[in-house]
Order: structure tokens, then C-alpha cells, then sequence
């Protein structure tokens, strides 16, 4: 079977998270710093090679689900994304109007069946999300419009530049929301919210008597995520500090940590343990300026100005090292795998600027 006939439909049964074992899982939680909310992610995975995007606004999109009713949108909002599995499927990140969608694996998720809706695959809904929102309520209101075509269960963590934030959960095949009162800790790992919440009231701080759990299971994670962020100060060296208390060695490549209101994105990998950042402010969303890509690996410091121009060339090889390294795939020959990259590769020749949808954001800009 080609592999992009699986990408293409959010099934890749490896991305992000997804092996289904203790020793590989992922955590998000959000928390407020000194200088606002900081939303921070541990990315554990078989390997860590990645590209940062910056996806203009005013690009108009179709969603890849072949054989199905596609969603068409056009995005409203630029955003900085982690990209493994080619441009416009990402794994997570944030747009310019500071809001932050990143996923985890749920086993157990089911999306719903097909409806009217128009569907995108599973990691397009991201894109999606931060495409067409400016807030939480409006990131909700986008994850209804549209559904889910795929099938690898995934769950999500969604915050904007107040802190407001929410878990998206697809469960018996319907769409399960905690936020506000019902989102008493902001953490996120590998188990359904409601259950990790039930299980932390077992623990000393949260109204139980049992010591805190020090194994790297999702549940214990979950817990020890939210005894950190209960104890400890916030700000960006404490954030990545609670990352390494809930690390996976040899698994976790990317730690990362977005402060939501002053627009900035540190991140550090596996690879290079070096301090690196992005400051969204200084990046051109406009149409015209068109996508920019850099390995996630380079350099250290200040990256804002530190883009490649995108061409299909680098998608291509992204995709190779992807396709070759996710475990399910490694049967595949050199040819079906270059053969694939180079189709899946194809994908961003699609997306046009939309003269329309670069003034709708401009109109907005102006309070029009």
C-alpha cells in the first residue's frame, strides 16, 4: 500500500505520539508566567527530524481526503508550525493571533461518522484550527465545522493569548470539550482528561494521601505535570524544567514553550540541546511573502530571520527521512518511499493566495 494513501487520510499509525506504549507518550500542559500564559510540550517520538513552517494567511486551501467531501477554507491567521510529515500537516504550533493547538495520542478516540460536514485528515485539522481561529471559543466553533477523516486516535490541547484553554477529545465517536471550570488543571498526556482528573484526586495536594508517582506512565506524568505547575514558579527555565521531570529519554526530540501573549516560540531537540526561539512579530504573514521552511535541528538563538524559502525540493526530503524512519513503513523499498515523498511532496502546489481572504484579515487588522 503507497504510504500517502494513509498520510492522506490521517492514519499514519506512527505520527506524533502515536505508538501506543508506555515508554513513547507526549505531554502538554498551559500555565501563566510572569509575562503571560506559556503553553509548553513535550514531542516523544522514534525520531525528531522536522521542519518549522510559517504558513501565510490568505491562502486558500483544500483539505487532502481524496473520495470524500473535502473542506475549502481560507486562512485568516499565519502561524508557525512543527511540520514531520510535510508542509500543511502539522503536529502542532501557534498563529499570529496567538493561538496554540497541539495533539496527543488517545486510545480509544473515534471521530464521528461521516455527516454532512466537509472533512479534513487528522493533521490538517490542526492547520485548520489554527487557520481559522483568533480565540479559544472561535477554535471551537472551527473543530465543529468540519470533521475528522482518519483514523489514528489522537486528542488535542487548545489555548489562545489569555490562557483560556481546552482539551478537544473524540470519544464514542462525538466531540467532548473540557474548559473553564471543567478544566481544573491545564495538562494534557495519554489518557482521557476526565479519568486523568479522577485519578489526581488520589495524590497528596489534590485531596488524596498517596506520594506523588515517579514512573513515566501517562496517568503519573499527568500528575506530576500538575503538582509542578501547583508548586513551582512559572516562566519559560521553569516550564522546561517541568518538561524534563515528565521527559522520555531517548525519546523525547522536541521540547517546546510558547509564550502566548509576547508572541515567542523556544524550542530545543534532541539533536541540539541549544536554546533556540522565534519571535512571531517579527515574521511576514502576508500572502505575497509565501511559505518558509527551516530544519527544526539548525542553529541556536534568535531564529526569526533565519527562513529558507519554501520549495518542494525540501518537502521531498523531509518526507523521505519521515517515511523511512516511521517504524509501520520501514518495509517499504527506497522506490515506494522516494515515489511517495515526491507525490505527497506536491501538496502545497495546490494552496493559491486568496486576494479575498488576505483583505478579509486585513479589514479585521483595521477593526473593519
Amino acid at each position: 500500500m503507497n504510504p500517502s494513501y494513509w498520510r492522506r487520510r490521517g492514519a499514519v499509525a506512527l505520527v506524533a505520539c502515536s505508538m501506543a506504549m508506555p515508554a513513547v507518550p507526549c505531554t502538554t500542559f498551559v500555565t501563566d508566567g510572569p509575562d503571560g500564559p506559556l503553553f509548553a510540550r513535550n514531542y516523544d517520538f522514534d525520531f525528531g527530524e522536522a521542519l518549522l513552517v510559517v504558513n501565510p494567511r490568505g491562502l486558500r486551501k483544500s483539505a487532502d481526503v481524496p473520495g470524500q467531501q473535502a473542506a475549502t477554507w481560507t486562512a485568516r491567521h499565519g502561524s508557525l508550525t512543527f511540520n514531520q510529515y510535510g508542509v500543511g500537516f502539522p503536529t502542532g504550533g501557534v498563529n499570529e493571533a496567538g493561538v496554540v493547538v497541539e495533539l496527543m495520542w488517545l486510545d480509544g478516540s473515534r471521530y464521528p461518522d461521516a455527516d454532512a460536514r466537509p472533512a479534513v485528515s487528522t493533521l490538517q485539522f490542526i492547520q485548520y484550527l489554527l487557520d481559522r481561529s483568533d480565540s479559544l471559543p472561535q477554535a471551537l466553533e472551527a473543530a465543529r465545522e468540519v470533521r475528522i477523516a482518519g483514523r489514528t486516535p489522537l486528542h488535542f490541547l487548545v489555548a489562545d493569548a489569555t490562557g483560556r484553554s481546552a482539551t478537544l477529545e473524540f470519544l464514542d465517536g462525538r466531540l467532548v470539550v473540557h474548559q473553564g471550570q471543567n478544566l481544573p488543571v491545564r495538562v494534557l498526556a495519554n489518557d482521557p482528561y476526565a479519568q486523568s482528573i479522577s485519578h489526581l484526586k488520589r495524590f497528596n495536594g489534590f485531596g488524596g494521601t498517596q506520594p506523588l508517582p515517579d514512573d513515566r506512565s501517562s496517568l503519573s506524568r499527568f500528575v506530576r505535570a500538575a503538582d509542578r505547575l501547583r508548586e513551582r514558579p512559572a516562566g519559560v527555565a521553569p516550564a522546561f524544567a517541568t518538561l524534563d521531570d515528565v521527559a522520555q529519554p531517548g525519546f523525547t526530540h522536541w521540547q517546546i514553550v510558547y509564550e502566548l501573549r509576547r508572541g515567542r516560540v523556544h524550542y530545543r531537540t534532541a539533536a541540539q540541546r541549544a536554546p533556540r526561539w522565534v519571535d512571531l512579530a517579527q515574521l511576514d504573514f502576508g500572502c505575497a511573502a509565501g511559505l518558509r521552511v527551516m530544519n527544526i535541528d539548525e542553529g541556536q538563538g534568535d531564529r526569526s530571520a533565519r527562513w529558507r524559502p519554501y520549495a518542494q525540493a525540501l518537502n521531498e526530503a523531509q518526507l523521505r527521512v519521515a517515511y523511512r524512519k516511521t517504524a509501520w513503513m520501514r518495509q517499504m523499498s527506497d522506490e515506494d518511499v522516494a515515489r511517495s515523498a515526491q507525490e505527497d511532496a506536491a501538496y502545497p502546489a495546490t494552496m493559491r493566495c486568496d486576494s479575498g481572504g488576505a483583505e478579509e484579515k486585513s479589514s479585521a487588522d483595521r477593526g473593519g
